[in-house]
Order: structure tokens, then sequence, then C-alpha cells
């Protein structure tokens, strides 16, 4: 008899201990798990590919904003318009209010990639034809990148001068080494038509879209020496034409040093425009 008492004392204490683990009454406190801080030890580089007749590409631009937002100026934002999904500008009739945003430039990165499907992302690589991640991928890429320690140091400037902008760079590094120059405009605030899951926005505003690349896949190459700033200036033409009218007000330059296939610092500034 004393044993089966001792057993359903047992038994009730089991089952008291289960019903308080498995309760919705535990603390959130007591849920959570913290995650270690992010040490940022470069600025990254997130490229969205994208287009205006691709349904489920808003739901990345979302993803892009919200990592922005987490990562502020640690993360650089680009909208390639690229492949089977994009309008071309030289499809563009204003009179028609039909504007579109793929240029060849953005389709050459695309088909380097090797993407077939959109939205895609690249992080910090390329001209790598294994790049190319999905959307639910970019947080933890863009995280793994962010900790990345990196010899490398950029900046830039950028002025319009007369109809051209003017970008400055200036580069430094620990190490003697030559590395490859990128630099490209975005514009921001774009009205233009955007398929969407409820159907076609003809008002969608399009942000961080690539407008032009100054170098070619290989970019110009720069002979960096440690305990030196290399001064790199680059001229491109503000376009307003019957294909592209370029807002200077929305424009930023993004300028970006690699090796190989990796990026391995990336900077955004606004286009500077003279009160005159």
């Amino acid at each position: 008899m004393t044993s089966n008492i001792i057993k359903g004392i047992f038994g009730t204490a089991l089952l008291s201990a289960v019903m308080t683990l498995s309760s919705c009454n535990i603390a959130p406190d007591d849920r959570y798990v913290e995650m270690p801080a992010i040490k940022a030890e470069r600025t990254v580089l997130l490229m969205d590919f994208t287009g205006q007749i691709c349904v489920n590409c808003p739901a990345a631009h979302e993803k892009m904003e919200e990592l922005k937002q987490q990562y502020g100026d640690k993360l650089v934002c680009v909208s390639i318009h690229a492949g089977e999904m994009a309008t071309s500008v030289n499809e563009t009739n204003f009179e028609y209010n039909r504007i579109g945003l793929m240029i060849e430039a953005g389709n050459q990165m695309n088909d380097a990639f090797g993407i077939t499907k959109w939205p895609m992302g690249v992080v910090d690589k390329i001209n790598d034809k294994n790049a190319a991640i999905l959307m639910d991928e970019w947080a933890g890429a863009v995280r793994l990148e962010i900790e990345k320690p990196t010899d490398i140091s950029i900046d830039a400037t950028a002025e319009y001068q007369g109809n051209d902008i003017v970008v400055k760079t200036e580069l430094a590094s620990q190490n003697e080494q030559e590395v490859r120059l990128q630099v490209w405009v975005i514009e921001d605030g774009i009205i233009a038509t955007q398929l969407t899951p409820d159907g076609r926005d003809k008002n969608y505003v399009h942000n961080n879209v690539l407008r032009d690349v100054k170098y070619d896949a290989s970019g110009l190459g720069v002979n960096l020496t440690p305990g030196t700033t290399q001064n790199v200036e680059t001229t491109i033409a503000c376009k307003w034409t019957d294909k592209e009218r370029w807002n200077k007000e929305k424009l930023s330059v993004v300028a970006f040093v690699f090796k190989g296939t990796e990026i391995l610092n990336v900077v955004r500034t606004p286009l500077k425009v003279s009160d005159q």
C-alpha cells in the first residue's frame, strides 16, 4: 500500500511538472533567447533583382526596407530591374505614362549571376553565378557579411555640375593591393506601374532603382598602399531623354570596392545639387 501511495505522489508530481512546462502562463522573458549583438565591421550591398510585371517582387521590396530599417547606413540596397519580368527603358513612352526601368547593364548583371526567376537577391558578391539567393535567405546573408572584417575603407561625394554627376571617391587599405572600383547611379521615388498580388498599381513608388553603371563588369583597377588615400574622380552624364528622365533631387551614388567576386566595402551618398 505504501508503494502505491508513493507511486501516486510521484505520478501527480510528474503530471504537474509537465503541465507547468507546457503551460502558456510562462513569463515572456523566460521564453526569450537573446541573439548576440551584431558587430558591424563593414557596409554591405544587397542587390534585389526585380521586375515591374513580377507579382511577388513587391514583397521583396518590403523585405529590403525592413533590413534597411534594421541596419541603417550599414546596408546599401539597390533594385535592379532585369530579365523576363522587367520592362526595358526602351519601352518608355512618357506621353502614355509608360515607364520602363530595366537598363542593359542591369540585364547583363542578371545574366552574369545566372538568375532565371524573380525576385532574387545577391549580398556582397559580383560576377558570381552561384551568388543569387531567395528572399528568405537575405537576412541571414546580410548579417553574415556585415560581421566580416575588411581592410578597405571607402568614402564618396557626388555633386551635380552642369549636366554631369561628378563623383569623388576616397579609398584606403591596411595592405598593399590592387582592387576594383565600381560606381552606380540609383534613383528613389520613381512612380511607375508595378504588378502586385492585388493587381496592377499604376502609381507604385519604386526606390533604389539602378539607373547607370559607370564601369564594365571588371570595374576600374586601383592600386592601394597602406597609409595613403587614393582619390578617384568619376563623371557620369545625367540623363533627360525621351526614354529616361532622371530626377536629380532623388539621385544617389553607390560606390563599392571588390576583388574577384567579393565586395569588400560599399558606400551610398546622395547627389548634392547646388541651389544655383
